[in-house]
């Protein structure tokens, strides 16, 4: 077959290159509805598409934003709370040994006033044994003076010689208690 017989049975059968004109028409008007359709839709709906990407996009970028700003108020708001802890343990420990301090002081001071009244409590017993004392010598010398003026009374109604007044003052220290006479 020539070129002419093949370009006749194409003409025929109305075909090129194997497709028939309805197929190809129906194709171009589809390519055509396509290239339409893009353009309308290119035109009215394009700009409000991308409006729309546009402010989410935005939306998106203030909300990371505002994350990062919470992120860095709640990194800081951490850092003073860990500083206010810090600061209330120093305070608490600081307390602690106010409180501490503050009883060792009590306990000295009351440890200083016991050991005062303990002072005065005996300084008070010595001067009580003292008055006692000076009370007991003053009874013994009362006593004693009855003693010498029964002795002497003794003595001026008899008059004896030594051996006889001895026993005399031996007799009334003996009725007395038995207190030693110093000769």
């Amino acid at each position: 077959m020539n070129v002419d017989e093949t370009v006749a049975v194409v003409e025929t059968q109305g075909k090129i290159l194997s497709f028939d004109r309805e197929t190809l028409y129906e194709t171009g008007v589809q390519w055509l509805n396509t290239i339409i359709l893009t353009v309308l839709l290119a035109k009215f709906l394009y700009k409000p598409v991308k409006k729309f990407m546009d402010e989410r996009s935005e939306r998106i970028k203030n909300q990371l934003s505002g994350a990062k700003e919470a992120e860095k108020s709640a990194i800081s708001m951490r850092d003073d709370y860990t500083i206010k802890l810090r600061d209330i343990e120093a305070e608490r420990v600081e307390i602690l040994e106010a409180a501490a301090k503050r009883a060792r002081e009590k306990t000295e001071q009351l440890m200083t006033e016991a050991q005062s009244d303990a002072e005065h409590i005996r300084q008070r017993a010595y001067k009580e044994i003292a008055l006692e004392t000076e009370k007991v010598k003053d009874d013994i010398r009362h006593e004693l003076i009855e003693l010498s003026t029964a002795l002497a009374g003794r003595f001026a109604a008899v008059s004896l010689d030594r051996s006889t007044q001895d026993k005399l003052i031996d007799d009334t220290i003996s009725e007395a208690g038995g207190v030693t006479w110093l000769r």
